[in-house]
């Protein structure tokens, strides 16, 4: 059945047009599976004329694909090649079971009519010849198919012997009422048949009975004048009642045919609408192939269109399938890639992750690790078995380093412990000088002394460093505090002094006076930024005691004692200049 291929074309083809030859070999392939879908209804011209049309367009096009190409089409033929197998097997069984019965039903016939030829043969009561051959008749009515060659030969045949019967049925007039009255009864008992008939559930059998019933009527002869009226009433009453019950059943099945192919239209819009959003993670393109078979299920679970929309509809909805799978086909390619990308830069942080463990800050190597940890929880996913491995390798620099800190920490806490004694040390010093009624001489140098000291002193532990710090800082308040009284004092019999001195000077006061209160401008905008960085500190501080805010606070609460000192300057020089 394969036609000889067209002349090769002069390029080859591109992938839209690879695609396209693909999808018109698919579709001629797919009618081919829809037309044997009932195999009693299989037209064997419509099957040749689709196979020609598959080999004359694949013999076309076949010189200019290439391997990619070549294979869509091959993909085809092999469909078509099974489908073919199935056609022959039907075609063959179908004229293996019709030759054994045409040869079947020409022997019996050709005894019945041998037998017929007998009886007219025979000089023997018309009535036997009578029963004979409407016995006979009715055999060769019955006995169908036959061989075209039988079906001539022994037609002709039996018109012979049937013209000679009636031939001979003339001559015997006596036998006319009776063969009226045999015809009556004939036509009464396919009457019954039919009123039987008229009651089938099962219309499309009874319609073909009918046919058979029908046929048989117009073979049967002739009745009475008298009660052919009433044979003809009762024989049109039950065919058109018969027959409106068959075109009410084909009524129903088009309006069924239509209601699935409007079932079968909301099928088709239904995967297109999925095709407008297609998933975007495994577990939706999961969940949305299931809706997607569901769907192809559901399908297969509603009957037929009308056979002008039926193909159209499968075709479509075919296409849209095709559509949704070919691009969860390009999803997994897509993530296939992305996968290899995520495992290429997962084995990059390990490696990193293997040079920074190796680092000798033990505070700026577990900030490093983890900043390499949230980059790696940024990485797409993996599988599991790929993911848990690489995870595995990843968590190895990690559980190294941080072992070697727990050991380095162990090893830190005797130290800690050693400066915590220093630090309490040094706060007995303060203490000591807290107590004292007079205040050293050279007070002052010695706490400088021991901030030094305590400066030069690592942390003690976690918990008691803070508040170490803290009351390092009170002892100092309250001890600086005592030097500003004393300087206090000192400074009044200083600003006096210093007024008798001014006021012998042409405008010494005014000017002493001036430059006291730029500084007290100056101080109050360094107290401002000072509050400006408090609040500042403040809002970033996420609870707990920060040590910096403290220190600040410490700092700017010296400034506004240093202001305080300026204004009393100030004030003490005014009241004298109002004196």
């Amino acid at each position: 059945m394969n036609e000889s291929p067209q002349s090769t074309q002069s390029s080859v083809l591109s992938s839209e047009q690879k695609i396209s030859t693909a999808q018109d070999l698919a579709q001629l392939v797919d009618q081919i599976a829809i037309l044997l879908q009932d195999a009693d209804q299989v037209d064997k011209r419509e099957y040749e004329a689709l196979y020609a049309a598959f080999y004359r367009n694949k013999n076309q096009v076949e010189s200019s694909l290439d391997a990619e190409g070549k294979e869509l089409v091959l993909l085809q033929e092999a469909r078509l090649n099974d489908l073919n197998q199935q056609f022959r097997k039907i075609e063959r069984e179908r004229n293996e079971v019709l030759a054994a019965k045409q040869i079947e039903n020409g022997t019996k016939v050709e005894a019945l009519l041998n037998e017929l030829e007998s009886l007219l043969d025979e000089s023997i009561d018309f009535k036997v010849i009578y029963d004979g051959f409407h016995r006979i008749r009715e055999g060769w009515e019955s006995l169908r198919p036959l061989t075209q060659q039988d079906e001539s030969r022994l037609g002709k045949k039996f018109v012979a012997l049937r013209d000679a019967f009636y031939d001979l049925k003339h001559i015997n007039e006596e036998l006319r009422d009776y063969d009226f009255r045999k015809n009556l009864e004939a036509k009464q008992a396919l009457l019954e048949e039919m009123r039987a008939l008229e009651q089938s559930e099962d219309i499309l059998d009874a319609i073909r009975k009918l046919d058979v019933l029908v046929a048989r009527w117009r073979d049967v002869g002739p009745v009475s004048r008298d009660n052919r009226a009433e044979i003809a009433q009762a024989y049109k009453t039950l065919t058109t009642s018969i027959y409106k019950r068959h075109q009410a059943y084909h009524d129903g099945v088009k309006e069924e045919e239509t209601q699935n192919a409007q079932r079968k239209e909301e099928l088709v819009a239904r995967v297109q609408a999925y095709l407008q959003e297609l998933p975007k993670s495994v577990a939706q393109w999961t969940t949305r192939t299931d809706e997607i078979k569901s769907l192809q299920e559901e399908w297969r679970n509603i009957g037929r269109a009308s056979k002008k929309s039926n193909t159209d509809l499968y075709l479509r909805f075919r296409e849209v399938c095709d559509q949704f799978f070919v691009a969860k086909q390009e999803f997994f390619k897509e993530r296939k890639q992305t996968q290899s990308e995520a495992i290429s830069q997962r084995k990059a942080l390990i490696e990193k992750a293997n040079e920074v463990a190796n680092g000798r800050s033990y505070v700026e190597t577990a900030e490093a690790l983890k900043a390499l940890q949230e980059e790696w929880k940024r990485l797409p996913h993996l599988r599991k078995e790929e993911g848990d491995a690489l995870w595995s390798e990843f968590r190895k620099p990690f559980d190294a380093f941080f072992q070697r800190k727990r050991e380095h920490d162990r090893k830190q806490h005797g130290i800690e412990h050693h400066n915590e004694l220093r630090k309490k040390s040094l706060l007995s010093e303060l203490k000591a000088f807290v107590d004292q009624e007079e205040i050293p001489s050279n007070l002052k140098e010695k706490l400088t002394a021991i901030k030094e000291n305590w400066k030069k002193i690592g942390r003690a532990g976690e918990t008691i460093n803070d508040k170490l710090w803290e009351e390092f800082c009170a002892l100092n308040d309250v001890l600086y505090e005592r030097l500003r009284k004393l300087s206090n004092q000192r400074r009044g019999e200083q600003v006096k002094a210093r007024y008798k001195k001014l006021s012998e000077q042409p405008q010494g006061v005014q000017s002493e006076l001036q430059f006291l209160q730029r500084k007290a401008e100056r101080l109050r905008g360094e107290l401002r930024n000072y509050d400006n960085n408090i609040s500042f500190l403040s809002a970033g501080s996420k609870g707990g005691a920060n040590p910096l805010i403290a220190e600040v606070e410490r700092k700017r609460a010296r400034l506004a004692q240093d202001l305080e000192h300026v204004e009393e300057e100030l004030n003490m020089l005014r009241s004298m200049e109002s004196k």
